[in-house]
């Protein structure tokens, strides 16, 4: 008798379990899991969500749809809201780290403004500072030429700032700047995962524009949350949404940065230069280094970048024949050798530097037979060293200014000549030697 009753006791249990399983996988199959992908690309140094750039607008719009969709349906749970800041390798890690982690906050704070999102428990923030692995599948799938090379120097080299000098050096430069102009900016973005369940297939409104799934780099997005960036960013409280007028503006100045590589007063963070080549305006107008006006004096310069803060300039200048309708003559030469030191250590070379120079040539000035005064013929050598201080300005695309004055010590033998009739009589001889400004220039620059 026990043993029929333990017999029914174990079929019932069995019995129920079966029961209660069969229950949760009809109750599983009656809910679908699906997602979107929205994906919002941001011009170079921007972590603000710029509704007019690149393919914002229809992501926008994509994404404003989805959300009213989702939230408006009484059939729908979302499970899950995911908010990915990406950066692009180029420029230092640190400042990518930062506006990976801020395109994450400006773009929840949009969603929190339009859809109220901070009450729910289901977002998460996370970001990725340099995006190697998506310029990897970026290389693959346009079969760039030199994509083996770059993968290489990318698995070899853990340290990201010594990736980057190194694919700056691959075909002198040329391949960075061709990743600079096409493929850095595809890899700043935020991408925007949303995960839902429908409970009812057949009444809930269907949505058919999905996108493939996000792609993070190969160790994962950093939580946000448990970075010491999100509580520094926490504290930068804006107003930027609360003026819309303000925020029109903006997006309109950011985006024209965004759609050229170089703009007006301003050098892009991945413009590293190498070389420049310059010549001195206020030279070419005549104007002396007292400021004194004499004729056109033809130059050239030269400069080299080195490490992060140091250049050398090699510089000539030439001149010989006369002015002022053949009333004076100048025959002119300078030599100078010049090294820099730059108070910005971002080997982008620009704003104040300091440095030394040395130069040396010759001179030969003269007034002609038909001037009243017939002194101050002068011809000989010189030598001069010094100090130089300067600011750089970028203007427009590689154009840059440059505006310097030396200071300096300069030595000269000087040989007099008097002019009688059409000869020049040899009057005296001596040196001269003073502390002086002995240079100004007002250089237009043009850097690779």
């Amino acid at each position: 008798m026990a043993s029929k009753q333990t017999l029914r006791r174990k079929k019932l249990i069995i019995s129920i379990l079966l029961s209660a399983f069969s229950f949760s996988i009809t109750n599983v199959r009656a809910q679908e899991t699906t997602q979107l992908n929205g994906l919002l690309n941001y011009p170079l140094s921007n972590s603000l969500v710029l509704h007019g750039f690149g393919n914002n607008p229809s992501e926008m719009d994509r994404l404003n749809l989805f959300m009213n969709r989702m939230l408006g349906d009484s059939t729908i749970t979302i499970s899950d809201i995911q908010i990915t800041g990406y950066s692009s390798p180029d420029g230092p890690f640190a400042d990518n780290k930062q506006l990976a982690c801020e395109r994450v906050i400006h773009l929840k704070e949009y969603l929190d403004r339009i859809f109220n999102l901070s009450v729910r428990d289901t977002l998460s923030l996370h970001f990725v500072p340099e995006d190697w692995d998506g310029l990897q599948r970026q290389l693959a799938a346009a079969d760039y030429p030199q994509s083996k090379e770059i993968v290489r120097i990318i698995d070899s080299t853990a340290d990201s700032e010594k990736r980057e000098q190194k694919i700056k050096k691959l075909h002198h430069g040329r391949v960075y700047r061709d990743l600079c102009n096409s493929y850095f900016p595809l890899l700043r973005r935020v991408e925007i995962n949303v995960k839902y369940i429908r409970s009812d297939v057949a009444t809930s409104p269907s949505y058919d524009g999905e996108t493939p799934a996000p792609q993070t780099a190969e160790n994962g997005p950093v939580d946000i949350d448990n970075s010491p960036e999100s509580y520094i960013i926490a504290q930068r409280q804006t107003n930027w949404y609360s003026n819309e007028q303000t925020r029109r503006h903006r997006e309109q100045v950011y985006s024209q940065e965004a759609r050229y590589s170089y703009t007006l007063f301003h050098q892009p963070a991945d413009f590293f230069p190498q070389i420049a080549v310059k010549t001195n305006l206020l030279a070419l107008a005549g104007v002396n280094s007292d400021l004194s006006y004499t004729t056109c004096i033809p130059n050239l310069s030269i400069e080299a970048y080195f490490k992060k803060r140091w250049s050398a300039e090699l510089s000539m200048a030439y001149s010989n024949w006369s002015y002022r309708h053949n009333t004076r003559f100048q025959g002119l030469s300078a030599y100078t050798l010049e090294i820099r030191y730059w108070l910005k250590g971002n080997k982008q070379f620009e704003g104040f530097f300091a440095g030394v120079y040395a130069q040396s040539g010759d001179y030969n000035l003269q007034k002609h037979h038909n001037v009243l005064s017939l002194d101050g013929n002068r011809t000989g050598r010189y030598h001069s060293e010094g100090f130089s201080l300067g600011y750089l300005q970028p203007l427009y695309n590689r154009l840059s200014a440059e505006v310097s004055i030396r200071i300096g010590y300069r030595h000269a033998n000087v040989k007099e000549y008097k002019r009688d009739a059409d000869l020049n009589q040899y009057k005296d001889s001596q040196n001269e030697d003073k502390a002086d400004i002995t240079g100004s220039r007002l250089n237009i620059v043009y850097r690779f």
